[in-house]
């Protein structure tokens, strides 16, 4: 049924579409048990200075990076 619907939409002229969560499942489990809490407390992963301040109990939330 797969196939079916690939060639009718191929006839169709539509683009194929697909997801690849490797690269997020990669990015996840790549990540330290303390940037996962910071990513779940915070919405945004840390930069190396919010870490360290989280480390020595700052407050300190960090720089924003874009594409972090």
């Amino acid at each position: 049924m797969t196939a079916l619907a690939y060639i009718f939409d191929r006839l169709e002229g539509r683009p194929r579409q697909e997801v690849d969560v490797s690269s997020i499942s990669e990015d996840v489990s790549s990540r330290s048990d303390q940037e996962l809490q910071f990513y779940l407390d915070n919405g945004r992963w840390p930069d190396a200075d919010a870490l360290l301040a989280e480390a020595n109990g700052s407050t300190g939330a960090g720089t924003y990076r874009e594409g972090q």
